[in-house]
């Protein structure tokens, strides 16, 4: 008896579970079908509703119908053709539906072809249909199941727009300085920076997310090959190889544009030598082979590492011509391992003991009575950095950066010299890495200093380093130069041309992540983030880098390159000065005296274009022409279920990032369960700079910090007005099966 009804109780689940997976979670949309059957008649008139309900099982939309729906929807953006339209209504005709009793009834025309007018047994009020629907032709006529499985449909009717989400459409023939690129902190990792571990899979996950910037921390191995680890902590250790291995495998299969590898870099020069064997046998001809020289045809091999060094490129390559390339980011300046330490030592020894050899063959020669030319051996001083003698004289006015030469200063792993870079220690890295490293990681050529020394609000300016380059900073220091004003006008002059990345400070040990969006603003291109961690800030940049086809390149607004340059110096004079960049000496220029009031003398010199001004995203009188208002309508939630697969109680909640001035949040009411919830909650929103901004939707259970059942960030210019599907995606950015928001959004004004 116990095992029939232990038997029974198990078909009577698995028929249970069968029919659960059978039911459909879909909006309800019988006052959108009316509307757009009659038009406005029923917009406001919800209460009779229900009186007319049977109508949709009998109504069908012709083409002109879902013309005019799409573009009342969407206000006037969404404008389809008639033929459009057709296609729509082919692609969801519906040939047979379960009626009310569950039996499948057969939609026929009047002559027996499927796809048609009416539904047999279905009760039929002629008056109600509109002349123009016998006029139009069977096959495109749209029943109230077609428009709702249309409606819902994320292939088709996803809030982002595909044009825009889906292809690369932004020029990619510009300098890579003008580009965002999605980056990531220690890639290697799996977890926190003190005890988790280092695995390819971390690197593998990385790519596989469109992030084009992967970093490698590389120490020497004991067996005379490179390791990757978090130096200074317990966190595990892969080999170099096998990270380059892991580049290699994944780094083209989400996109064909470059991947930037930031080594920082521990190892001694042997080790070094190592690596470059290492990347050019697995990435062999794909590996960037950029020499480090003005004239490509030059003799690399007859240059000096000195030379290697100071030579630079004018003017970045662009990501087309990068295409499918692997490009090493590496300082050229570095500290001395205590390898190179104690091989440099026994060097000076030799020649020591030369010397003394020399000093003891001229004495000889003297006691001889022959004379004999005595020539002092030394040693080659070391290359100063092309920054370094400006620092120096910074230093006597101001705060200079000199300490941002790692990627990585105030991290826990760039503890293992309490030296600072100067001309007796900056010879670590050798020639072969040298011919390798196309973008050149320098400290920020950064001056800060108090106006008149007086306490007055802080002046940013910066030097121009001789060659496009890359430098690194924490993000304590990033919101410290970000300030409206001088401050943030003159990072963004310098990141028109010179690449800055931004990376996590080294308290954070927990991998947990800042926000990214003041790096952005600011025109920090490297906004690297720890990808061990899924928050808010990893859902940003994942959504940010959705635009232009998900390659990993965002082209930065044309405000931000064209901006007029501040606050930046020239190369140092003959009497040892600094000077401001001087383009025009005409006093007679558009908006100078606007300048000199908001940004004071750091202006000098500048010559701004007729309409064009310093950057400054704070500044809200520059963009009252583009401020633009938008609604969006939170309807229903699909398959909103916890992270145990059980049904929640979820709330929704809506944010705008962007400049200071755009960034808002809402948050709708608690639903009483998640399979299908519903809300009609409405938001109004105001942004003024629409291709800095982006839309976040986060899905809670049961509070505004209970767990998240699913999230979506789409950037504001590429959201598709009128009733739309959202498709969340889990914690980590995988898509939630079935899972998705029903909403309208609609712009107020233009």
């Amino acid at each position: 008896l116990f095992i029939y009804l232990f038997i029974y109780l198990f078909i009577y689940l698995q028929e249970f579970r069968v029919m659960f997976k059978n039911i459909h979670s879909i909006p309800d949309l019988r006052q959108q079908f009316l509307v757009a059957k009659y038009k406005y008649k029923y917009l406001n008139d919800s209460h009779s509703l229900p009186l007319y309900r049977y109508q949709v099982d009998v109504l069908m939309l012709n083409p002109t119908d879902l013309v005019w729906f799409f573009e009342y929807a969407s206000n006037g953006h969404d404008k389809k053709s008639e033929e459009d339209c057709k296609r729509l209504i082919k692609q969801y005709m519906i040939s047979n539906y379960n009626d009310s009793n569950g039996n499948a009834t057969e939609l026929k025309d009047k002559d027996g072809v499927n796809g048609v007018t009416e539904r047999i047994g279905a009760p039929q009020d002629l008056d109600l249909l509109q002349e123009s629907e016998s006029k139009t032709e069977p096959e495109y006529l749209m029943s109230y199941e077609g428009f709702v499985l249309m409606m819902s449909n994320p292939a088709d009717n996803d809030i982002g727009d595909p044009k825009y989400l889906k292809h690369i459409f932004q020029e990619m023939c510009k300098p890579l300085s003008h580009y965002f690129i999605s980056s990531s902190h220690n890639s290697y990792l799996l977890g926190n920076q003190l005890v988790s571990s280092s695995s390819p899979d971390a690197i593998k996950n990385a790519l596989l997310r469109g992030v084009r910037v992967i970093e490698l921390d590389s120490y020497n191995g004991s067996n005379g090959r490179p390791n990757v680890t978090h130096g200074n902590t317990a966190c595990g250790t892969i080999t170099f190889e096998q990270c380059i291995l892991a580049i290699e495998k994944y780094a083209f299969e989400t996109t064909e544009y470059p991947c930037i590898i930031t080594i920082e870099n521990h190892c001694s020069r042997e080790q070094q030598k190592v690596q470059v064997e290492i990347m050019e046998a697995i990435l062999g001809e794909d590996m960037l082979r950029w020499d480090g020289v003005p004239n490509i045809n030059a003799d690399v091999e007859a240059m000096s590492e000195n030379s290697l060094r100071e030579f630079g490129m004018q003017e970045w390559m662009s990501p087309e011509d990068l295409k499918r390339k692997y490009i090493i980011r590496d300082k050229v300046y570095k500290r001395v391992t205590k390898d190179d330490r104690r091989k440099r030592a026994q060097k000076l020894k030799e020649i020591k003991n030369e010397e003394s050899e020399d000093k003891s063959s001229v004495d000889d020669g003297l006691s001889g009575g022959t004379t004999t030319t005595n020539t002092m051996v030394q040693t080659p001083e070391e290359p100063k950095s092309p920054n370094e003698a400006s620092t120096t004289r910074d230093n006597r006015n101001g705060s200079t950066d000199s300490d941002d030469t790692s990627d990585d200063n105030n991290d826990t792993d760039d503890n293992d010299s309490a030296e600072k870079p100067n001309k007796n220690n900056l010879h670590g890295v050798c020639k072969e890495l040298l011919r390798l490293i196309y973008i050149k990681n320098v400290s920020l050529p950064l001056h800060i200093t108090n106006e008149n020394n007086r306490g007055g609000p802080e002046r940013v300016e910066f030097h121009e380093p001789p060659y496009v380059c890359s430098s690194s900073i924490n993000e304590d220091k990033m919101l410290k130069i970000t300030k409206s004003g001088n401050s943030i006008a003159a990072t963004n002059s310098y990141s028109i041309r010179h690449l800055i990345r931004v990376y996590p400070s080294g308290k954070r040990v927990d991998s947990s992540n800042y926000d990214p969006i003041p790096a952005w603003n600011s025109g920090c291109q490297i906004v690297a983030l720890n990808y061990q961690t899924f928050s808010m800030p990893v859902w940003l940049n994942h959504g940010k880098f959705l635009y232009n086809g998900g390659c990993g390149y965002v082209l930065k607004p044309s405000a931000m390159t064209s901006a007029v340059r501040i606050g930046m110096r020239k190369k140092a004079s003959a009497d040892g000065g600094l000077e401001f960049k001087d383009n025009n000496n005409s006093s007679d220029v558009p908006h100078r005296n606007v300048f000199k009031k908001k940004f004071g003398d750091s202006f000098k010199g500048i010559v701004p274009e007729l309409g064009h001004l310093p950057w400054d995203p704070y500044d809200l009188n520059r963009f009252q022409e583009q401020r633009r208002v938008f609604s969006i309508t939170i309807i229903s939630g699909h398959y909103l279920l916890k992270t145990n697969k059980s049904v929640s109680r979820p709330l929704v909640q809506v944010a705008l990032h962007g400049i200071s001035a755009d960034c808002k949040s809402f948050e709708t009411k608690q639903a009483k369960q998640g399979f299908k919830a519903s809300w009609s909650e409405s938001f109004t929103f105001t942004t003024h700079f629409t291709e800095l901004a982006l839309l976040s939707f986060v899905v809670r259970n049961e509070s505004s910090t209970g767990a998240v059942a699913g999230q979506k960030v789409i950037p504001l210019d590429a959201v598709r007005p009128g009733y739309r599907v959202i498709p969340l995606l889990s914690e980590d950015c995988t898509p939630l099966d079935h899972s998705f928001l029903f909403c309208h959004f609609q712009w107020l004004s233009k």
